[in-house]
């Protein structure tokens, strides 16, 4: 998901199955979460996103993968020694079932599209992107705004939600 573009699906639509989308069909849905598997999350993602700001990185995404929990793999617990990104199979435990479920969704999420440089290029595409559409509607922009916006979406999208624990 880019920010940048912000998503457009409608919550209320049904879910596809076996189909890639882009983060145009986010719009409306949040990620359900335990408070603590969200806190991990977004202070892993803090730290990822620094390690890219440190090397002048910018216009990453989060992809977002998403699946049915399968009957046939028990809800594992974290043991003391194991990362929860470990269990559930390396993804994250949704807390809330879609209704008509019986399973929840299992989420496996991590930053791609590392490979963008804010060099000469991407400084005169901000340039004359601010021209045309103004500073805060365009993605092309330093590495530590780009982060903070980033993360700011992040938590948007993985709220802080005590109904669903």
């Amino acid at each position: 998901i880019d920010p940048a573009e912000g998503p457009s699906h409608d919550a209320a639509s049904p879910r596809v199955v076996d189909q890639t989308l882009k983060d145009m069909n986010f719009q409306g849905n949040k990620i359900f979460i335990t408070h603590e598997q969200r806190e991990h999350f977004l202070r892993q993602a803090e730290r990822d996103s620094g390690l890219l700001e440190s090397h002048n990185i910018c216009d990453y995404s989060l992809l977002i993968g998403i699946t049915r929990a399968c009957a046939h793999i028990p809800e594992q617990r974290k043991g003391r020694d194991q990362s929860m990104f470990r269990v559930d199979c390396g993804g994250l435990r949704s807390t809330a079932l879609l209704s008509g479920s019986t399973h929840p969704d299992v989420y496996f999420m991590g930053i791609i599209d590392v490979l963008t440089e804010y060099d000469l290029k991407k400084k005169s595409e901000h340039a004359f992107k601010a021209m045309l559409y103004g500073k805060t509607n365009i993605s092309a922009i330093p590495p530590k705004p780009y982060r903070d916006r980033f993360l700011r979406y992040l938590a948007t999208i993985i709220p802080y939600d005590d109904t669903h624990t």
